[in-house]
């Protein structure tokens, strides 16, 4: 059984301003909370493995995620 990260310990890694601005477009994305955070601390191949929330404390991750939730969000994400 695969362990869940913590998404609260990834958050005190990453701008907290960054985290709530990805977590409010992954809510809408979704559908809820839950889904999202699960989404953001799991490991995605188009961001060369890395979680979501690994990448976001950047400015640039914070945008490739952003535009990442937009292509999903759009049916996009191939």
């Amino acid at each position: 059984m695969r362990k869940k990260r913590s998404v609260k310990k990834h958050l005190v890694q990453s701008n907290s301003g960054h985290y709530k601005r990805v977590l409010e477009r992954a809510i809408d994305v979704f559908g809820n909370r839950e889904l999202a955070e699960e989404w953001l601390g799991r490991p995605c191949r188009y961001f060369n493995g890395e979680s979501p929330l690994a990448i976001i404390a950047d400015p640039v991750g914070l945008q490739v995620v952003e535009a990442y939730l937009q292509r999903i969000d759009h049916g996009v994400y191939h």
